[in-house]
Order: structure tokens, then C-alpha cells, then sequence
């Protein structure tokens, strides 16, 4: 774990280095390809050990003076929000960014590159990295969020929240490399783009808690049937019948309509992984989600989509 000294004493250099070699281009090349990729609120013992880690997906995104993290409860009203004070030191593609509260630090063994307050709520809320002048860069939104969704699409975990000792975490999967961010794994849709994890906060010079082994996956299957007036039913299954993929999970039953994919229910399967969900009775072209989530630690459900079925 490095020394909290000796990260103050980095980012104090490059406030030093900012001003002396700052490039002349773009602003917009300098802090605007940052994502938000991971969000925790609390552990049961440490409700406070709250963090909101951002990543750079591209070089040279360190330039973050005057630029904050703007948090909002779920109605949408600004509780806070997080001034950075100067640039990090690391620059490089993939870098991270941390803000942490003191409790989070302790709780998770890694420096935060800039504090924060325990200002977020576990139950619904968003978040919002944000240039100097306020206008949004990349937002967040989780639980009973029923603020501006210009900016985050559809809440993450809108029934659960954030659950204690557990973090919402960027998909990667979305772009042309899954084992990097890009623009691609950003949709503006907060439900699409994060999955449960185990919190894993890590900082700009890289540091986090030490990892485990990489996890299992277990590939799923979601199926789905339209019955009159109208109902949508259907069954999961995860390979090597591991339960905790297919019991008591999240299913998004969604439509086709203006070009896109809207949600218009959710529900959770049965002990058996089979769900039923009444729904208005609409012409169209509809599916069944079940999204990426992670039970425990070592094992990962993955993302299953049913084929479409047609209501006339």
C-alpha cells in the first residue's frame, strides 16, 4: 500500500509540472475522456467507507483542476460535490482516478487521490464528473432515481441499490476490447453499463486491494413467452446449474420502440430460475434481460438476452 505522504507528494508535483509543460491543444483532450467505473457506498461495518472511482480512456486525461464530482440524491437535488484541486501524476491511458472518504481508505487499503464526504445515498442517487463550468463529462445513476436521466438512462439495481460491501461496476464488455475502457462500454444508460462486484477502488498509481483469483464465469440463458393480456414469462439457466445464477435474479423484460431498447418491467425468478410479470398489452417486438452480476466473490453471472417474440 503507498504511503499517503508520498501520494500527496505526487500530486504536488504535477500541479508543479502542470504549469511548467502543460500542452497548448484542446481542452477537451486534457480531462473529457474520463468515465465514472465504479461507486460504493458502505460496507454493514463501515457504512461510511464510501468511494467514486473514474478512469481515463485515452493518455494525457490528468489535467483535473477546477473540474468536480457532482453527487445527487433521488430526486435529483445536488448534495454535494467534490472540487479537484490539481492534476494526478499519472496520465496514461486506463489510469485511474479515486475519491474516497477516510473510512473507505481504511477499509479497502488504498490512498484516495482526492477525499470526499460519505455523501451518497445507497437507496438511489446519482453522480457526475463534471468539467469547471458544470456541464456534465459522464454520469451515474443507481436505486430509486427519479432525477434527470438526460445524462443516465435507467437507473442501476433500481430495486436494490447499492447493497452494503458491494459496488457497481463498469461493464467493459460494450467496446471493441474487453479488457479495456472505451467509448463503446458507455451507452448513457446506467442499468446497461454497470454490474454488481465486489468493490475493488483503486487509485491513480494504481493501487487497490489485493486481488483474488480471476473469477468463473458462468455463461446463462434467459427464454421468453407472450401470453394474452399480456403476460411475459420465461426461465434462467446458467451452465453447470450453479444456482446463484438463476435463483432469485434480476430479469428486465424490455421493448423495441424509438430505435432503441426500453425497459417496460422487472421482476426476479423463482427458486426454480422461472419468473412471471404482467405487463401493459402493447403491439410490438419485445425481450427478456438478465444482466451481468457477480454473487459472490470468485464466481460471475453472465449477461443472457431471450429471443425476440413478437405481440400482435
Amino acid at each position: 500500500m503507498k504511503v499517503r505522504a508520498l501520494a500527496r507528494a505526487a500530486v504536488v508535483a504535477g500541479l508543479i509540472c502542470a504549469h511548467v509543460v502543460a500542452p497548448a491543444g484542446p481542452a477537451q483532450a486534457l480531462f473529457h475522456l474520463v468515465m465514472v467505473t465504479e461507486v460504493g457506498a458502505g460496507t454493514s461495518i463501515a457504512p461510511t467507507a464510501q468511494f467514486i472511482e473514474l478512469q481515463m480512456y485515452a493518455s494525457d486525461q490528468r489535467f483535473l483542476t477546477g473540474h468536480q464530482v457532482a453527487v445527487f440524491d433521488a430526486s435529483g437535488t445536488e448534495v454535494a460535490v467534490f472540487t479537484f484541486t490539481g492534476p494526478v501524476a499519472n496520465g496514461a491511458d486506463q489510469a485511474f482516478v479515486l475519491l474516497a472518504t477516510p473510512q473507505a481508505e481504511t477499509e479497502f487499503g488504498v490512498d484516495a487521490d482526492f477525499p470526499m464526504t460519505p455523501a451518497l445515498n445507497p437507496g438511489g442517487g446519482s453522480v457526475c464528473f463534471r468539467s469547471a463550468d458544470g456541464g456534465p463529462i459522464d454520469c451515474a445513476s443507481w436505486g430509486n432515481y427519479s432525477g434527470d436521466d438526460a445524462a443516465t438512462g435507467n437507473p442501476f439495481s433500481p430495486a436494490l441499490g447499492l447493497l452494503p460491501g458491494r459496488s457497481m461496476e463498469r461493464v467493459t464488455t460494450g467496446g471493441s476490447d474487453a479488457q479495456r475502457l472505451d467509448p463503446g462500454d458507455d451507452t448513457n444508460d446506467s442499468a446497461a453499463d454497470f454490474a454488481d462486484s465486489a468493490p475493488s477502488p483503486t487509485n491513480n498509481a494504481g493501487g487497490a486491494a489485493e486481488p483474488g483469483p480471476d473469477p468463473v464465469d458462468h455463461d446463462r440463458s434467459v427464454t421468453l413467452a407472450l401470453r394474452r393480456a399480456l403476460v411475459a414469462q420465461g426461465r434462467v439457466g446458467a451452465e453447470g446449474d450453479y444456482a446463484a445464477c438463476f435463483r432469485d435474479v434480476a430479469v428486465k423484460i424490455q421493448r423495441r420502440g424509438g430505435g432503441r431498447w426500453k425497459v417496460v418491467a422487472r421482476t426476479r425468478t423463482n427458486a426454480d430460475g422461472a419468473y412471471r410479470k404482467k405487463i401493459r398489452d402493447r403491439r410490438g417486438r419485445y425481450r427478456a434481460v438478465a444482466p451481468r452480476f457477480t454473487p459472490e466473490e470468485g464466481h460471475r453471472c453472465m449477461k443472457a438476452i431471450s429471443p425476440i417474440r413478437r405481440n400482435r
